[in-house]
C-alpha cells in the first residue's frame, strides 16, 4: 500500500508541472491610440450626403466615450456641421474626423459626394431669378446665362414689333397709337 501511495503522488505532481516550451501568454491590453484607432474603424459614414446629416459628436465604444470633430475641406457643400448646400455639378468632399480618447488623438479622412442638384431644380431656381418688368419705356437687358453659365437661356418675343429678338425696344408710341 505504501508503495501505490507514493506512485501515486509521483504521477500528480508530474502532470501538474509546466513545460518549459509553453510560454506564459496573457494578453496584453491595447495602447490608447490602439483603442482608439479600432473605434475609428467601426464607425461608419455614408458616401453620399444629399440630406443634411448629424455628425456624431461623441461616441461610445467598448464602454469608452470618444469625442469626435469634424472638418470638411469643402464647407460650401458640406459644413463641419453637417449642412448639405448642394451645387450646380456633384462635389467631392474628404471630411476629416478627429477622434480624442483620453490623451491620444487619432485622424481619419473619409472622402464623400454632395451630389449636384437635379436639373428640374436649377431651371427652377434660375426661372425665380428672372425679373420681367410689366412696362418698359427703354432698352431692356435680357439674362442670357445662370449660375456660372450652366444654364444658357434664349429670348423671342411674341410680338416682335414691340421688342425685336435683338433684345431692343422699338417705339412703344408708334405701337400705341396704331391700337
Amino acid at each position: 500500500k505504501i508503495f501505490a501511495v507514493i506512485l501515486m503522488t509521483f504521477v500528480f505532481i508530474g502532470c501538474s508541472k509546466e513545460t518549459p516550451d509553453e510560454p506564459d501568454v496573457t494578453p496584453t491590453p491595447p495602447t490608447d491610440l490602439e483603442f482608439l484607432t479600432s473605434a475609428a474603424n467601426t464607425l461608419e459614414v455614408p458616401s453620399i450626403f444629399t440630406e443634411n446629416y448629424s455628425f456624431i459628436r461623441l461616441f461610445e465604444y467598448k464602454d469608452a466615450e470618444i469625442s469626435i470633430t469634424w472638418k470638411s475641406d469643402k464647407t460650401s457643400s458640406l459644413s463641419n456641421f453637417g449642412i448639405v448646400k448642394q451645387g450646380y455639378r456633384d462635389e467631392k468632399v474628404v471630411l476629416t474626423a478627429t477622434f480624442t480618447y483620453k490623451e491620444e488623438t487619432y485622424v481619419k479622412t473619409y472622402e464623400v459626394t454632395v451630389p449636384g442638384m437635379p436639373t428640374e431644380v436649377r431651371f427652377s431656381k434660375a426661372l425665380k431669378n428672372i425679373e420681367t418688368p410689366n412696362e418698359v419705356s427703354g432698352n431692356i437687358d435680357l439674362i442670357t446665362t445662370f449660375d456660372d453659365e450652366e444654364i444658357k437661356a434664349t429670348w423671342s418675343s411674341s410680338n416682335p414689333d414691340i421688342i425685336s429678338n435683338d433684345d431692343l425696344l422699338k417705339n412703344i408710341h408708334q405701337y400705341r397709337n396704331q391700337g
